[in-house]
């Protein structure tokens, strides 16, 4: 349950300032320096939405940690040493 909160804490961090530095490249139009000029907040896009839905799974593995529910698709639960 702890490295469960930890990571969600460390995913939610990191969430938020990709978000920021998305909304930047955002607010400022950013493009690259190529001949093409690709706006740069379609690739940077891609680090708030995967760390949003790494949060998501913590969550969702938190709630099953708390609540005692069984490990989904089959995946064995642990056995004490």
């Amino acid at each position: 349950l702890f490295a469960a909160s930890l990571s969600l804490a460390f995913s939610v961090v990191l969430a938020v300032l990709t978000f920021n530095f998305w909304k930047e490249a955002w607010d400022h139009r950013w493009v690259s320096d190529t001949m093409w000029r690709a706006r740069l907040w379609i690739p940077y896009s891609s680090m708030p939405i995967g760390l949003g839905l790494l949060s998501l799974q913590y969550v969702a593995d938190i709630y099953n940690l708390v609540t005692g529910r069984e490990p989904p698709f089959g995946i064995a639960k642990e056995r004490q040493a």
